[in-house]
């Protein structure tokens, strides 16, 4: 199995490991302080930049033609100053010097000092130490320990016992956060096979730790100068340094490895992956024409987006409902090796294809929310043969295995289910329309006209005639009250009655909580559909823009957060203004008010909120209360914070 980071550094081979229920995604095995061994020299009184460790370059040879070299590299790095302490053995010099044998098969101990000299610079050249940028640290020769030379000659079997030792120092301007380690001893294509085991070791930490180098494949390693932890044996101090590393990485510990986090949505699934530039290039070949070796430029960067988006339409199948789905790239980003927020967008620089990463977000899309995933991973080369895989559904998180070791490249998801979203009620305005009264026009007309006539007569003195002309209207009145439709009544504000007080706070809440909650759903006209619940006229669409707006991270590549609360922080009812002409019940509602969102990027999660201020109108339409208009008087945001998830299994 590849190596495994924990809290920034790697371990020795050792599996999979325990899974991640309960912990964090990144609480992997800790390393263990490496045994003493009582060989080398002692950290006790030595310069803080001399090496506490040395590199044993064994060449267990066969008698094959393709020898297999084998190095154990133990390297000290300080504030200041990396210094490794090499042993070789003068065996070696036969191979990389030339150095030959006599008549009598006899090499010369005058012959094998000169060699050694010119093998110091051979190693500096071969072993590389390169910055957090890419560049290589220029490295100089501080001591050749020949001293284990006391014969005058050797055999050349013999050879392979005697240890030579070399010490390099390589100058630090900074504190370094990362540091590559690259070895090229002999070429990849010269048919030998070598390999260093890195036995690492940071000032401050009594922690060691390893990994195997291979030829042409460099790692990186990260450092940490905050507080390390004072003792090995201390396990709360040990647990408590452990946690803010996996803080500070947000759960990407390993700058080395390949991750994949998945996330279902009732839209679809979100396919996030992160690799180191080497591994992506060792899937495609070399897959861009470079300027400068070792660097990527921000020219060259377009042609190589384009054929990562051609690799992985055609790798690592998903299908959704049985249906197999062609992925949407929403973005590939070309990161140096120290950021540490993958969500954010990578800015327009030069990289080192070294030690940079390549992040890339894919989408696939689905009708409905689905009901079962498959996903199968067919993207594994020499350097990537496994991947950190985390699946996030509504059930929990699972851990698939994709791994070229284990001969893992399926997972089978299947959803326990997707809750209703609850449907958003409009807020009922009827009670509080002003009570009217329905006058019947031509009916109070026939009895005026006719009380009209009466009196006309009862002025010219007949009486009986008067009498029967208002008797006559009072009828006529009184079959229009009954008898004629109601359209030709006049509806009026009852003289006598008032509505009842509205509750202006409770009305906006409702309406306020409403117009969030329509981004619940996945489709544009649901949204629409949901927001005209609470919006009324060219406010519709203009709260749909605002709203969306609002809620887009476009720190976090323009992600979509998922409102996880709004509140009302304060609020005042106001009347109309005096010159309104519209006859439906009203008022106006200034507010303060905050909404807090969240978008999840490789197992951790950004929180953001932001307080508005704004002034509200509201009205009765349909018997509805809506708000028809809105002008916004303050925008800020007020808080952010990004945490790594925790990581619960699924529910058995």
């Amino acid at each position: 199995m590849p190596d495994r980071l924990v809290n920034q550094f790697p371990l020795p081979p050792a599996g999979r490991g325990p899974g991640r229920g309960g912990r964090t995604c990144s609480a992997l095995p800790r390393p263990h302080p490496a045994p003493h061994t009582g060989a080398g020299t002692s950290p006790r009184g030595l310069s803080r930049t001399v090496v506490l460790a040395t590199l044993l370059l064994a060449l267990a040879r066969p008698a094959a033609a393709h020898p297999i070299l084998t190095a154990l590299e133990s390297v000290f790095v300080d504030r200041d100053e990396v210094t490794i302490s090499m042993r070789v053995y003068a065996e070696d010099l036969t191979v990389f010097q030339d150095l030959r044998p006599d008549d009598l098969e006899v090499i010369s101990t005058d012959q094998v000092k000169p060699a050694a000299k010119k093998h110091a610079d051979f190693l500096l050249d071969r072993l590389r130490l390169i910055d957090a940028a890419g560049e290589r640290l220029e490295g100089k020769t501080v001591k050749i320990d020949d001293s284990k030379l006391t014969e005058p000659g050797y055999k050349k079997e013999q050879l392979l016992g005697i240890e030579l030792v070399y010490t390099f120092s390589y100058a630090l301007d900074q504190p370094p956060e990362f540091l590559t380690f690259a070895q090229d001893i002999v070429a990849p294509e010269s048919g030998f096979v070598s390999e260093v085991q890195l036995v690492v070791r940071q000032a401050g930490s009594v922690v060691e730790y390893q990994h195997a180098l291979t030829a042409g494949e460099p790692f990186t390693l990260p450092f940490d100068w905050s507080r390390q932890p004072d003792s090995a044996e201390n396990g709360d101090e040990r647990e408590a340094w452990f946690a803010r590393q996996r803080e500070k990485t947000l759960g990407i510990v390993d700058p080395n490895a390949a991750y994949a986090r998945y996330y279902v949505t009732n839209r679809g699934l979100k396919l996030e992956f992160l690799i180191p530039f080497v591994g992506l290039e060792s899937l495609l070949g070399e897959f861009v024409d470079r300027e400068k070796r070792g660097f990527l430029e921000v020219d060259e960067q377009p042609a190589a987006r384009e054929q990562i988006s051609e690799f992985l339409r055609d790798h690592n199948t998903v299908w959704i409902d049985g249906l197999e789905v062609a992925p949407t790239i929403d973005r590939i980003d070309f990161f140096d090796v120290s950021v540490r927020d993958f969500g954010r967008p990578a800015e327009g620089t030069r990289i080192s294809t070294v030690n940079s990463r390549v992040g890339i977000a894919l989408f696939y899309p689905a009708k409905q929310p689905p009901a079962k995933i498959e996903i199968e991973w067919t993207a594994f080369s020499r350097r990537v043969l496994e991947i950190d895989t985390l699946f996030f559904g509504p059930d929990g998180v699972h851990e698939p295995v994709f791994s070229k070791y284990e001969r893992a490249d399926f997972f089978e998801w299947t959803s326990p289910g997707w809750p209703e979203i609850p449907p958003i009620r409009a807020a009922d305005a009827s009670a509080y329309v002003h009570p009217k009264l329905a006058v019947p026009v031509v009916s109070l007309t026939c009895v005026v006209l006719g009380l009209a006539a009466a009196l006309f007569w009862l002025a010219r003195g007949a009486k009986s005639f008067a009498a029967g002309a208002a008797a006559a209207a009072a009828a006529l009145g009184a079959a229009g009250w009954f008898l004629l439709p109601p359209s030709t009544n006049v509806v009026v504000d009852h003289p006598f009655e008032s509505p009842p007080p509205i509750p202006a706070d409770d009305v906006f809440r409702t309406l306020l909580a409403n117009t969030y909650r329509a981004f619940d759903y996945t489709e544009e006209e649901n949204v629409y559909d949901a927001l005209a619940q609470s919006i009324d006229g060219p406010l519709l669409r203009e709260t749909y823009l605002r709203v969306n707006d609002g809620l887009r991270m476009r720190d976090q590549g323009g992600a979509i957060a998922v409102v996880d609360e709004v509140r009302v922080l304060d609020g005042d009812r106001e009347s109309l203004p005096p010159d309104d002409e519209t006859d439906a019940p009203g008022f106006l509602y200034r507010s303060t008010w905050t909404v807090e969102g969240t978008v999840e990027h490789w197992g951790h999660l950004h929180s953001r909120t932001n307080r508005y201020a704004g002034l509200f109108t509201v009205r009765s339409v349909g018997g509805e209360w809506k708000i028809t208009d809105l002008e916004v008087l303050d925008e800020e945001r007020v808080g952010t914070s990004t945490n790594v998830r925790s990581i619960e299994p699924p529910a058995p």
